[in-house]
């Protein structure tokens, strides 16, 4: 594939608050070219060895053209840089798309969430 991904690592100095506070949210935004591709929000949770994705969202226009996939390897990247063995995600019930696209890259599936409106 030709076109090439830059992540714009944004936030706060990305680095250098990872090593003050491991564990807040961070957000990197995802460029091809100067146009935005998409974003990537997560969490970074050395305690517990891992990077949690919390979402990922790739502009319409620019879906199915490997820019998910090389957003998510981004974000993998980041967790191996702190050393963290592994990322961890959530997909909500019903979303085949996101189910298909994790399992294509490497993702297996090992717990099932539950949930009980109370209101």
């Amino acid at each position: 594939m030709a076109a090439q991904i830059a992540a714009e690592r944004r936030v706060l100095q990305l680095f250098g608050e990872l090593q003050t506070d491991p564990a807040r949210t961070r957000a990197i935004g995802f460029r091809h070219g100067s146009q935005p591709v998409g974003v990537a929000s997560f969490t970074l949770n050395p305690a517990e060895g891992h990077l949690f994705l919390w979402d990922i969202l790739i502009h319409e226009p620019h879906r199915r053209m490997g820019f998910g996939t090389l957003a998510i390897a981004e974000v993998e990247h980041l967790a191996v840089e702190a050393r963290l063995d592994r990322v961890q995600l959530s997909i909500e019930f019903g979303n085949e798309a996101s189910a298909a696209f994790f399992s294509r890259i490497g993702y297996r599936f090992v717990a099932i969430s539950a949930l009980k409106p109370l209101i």
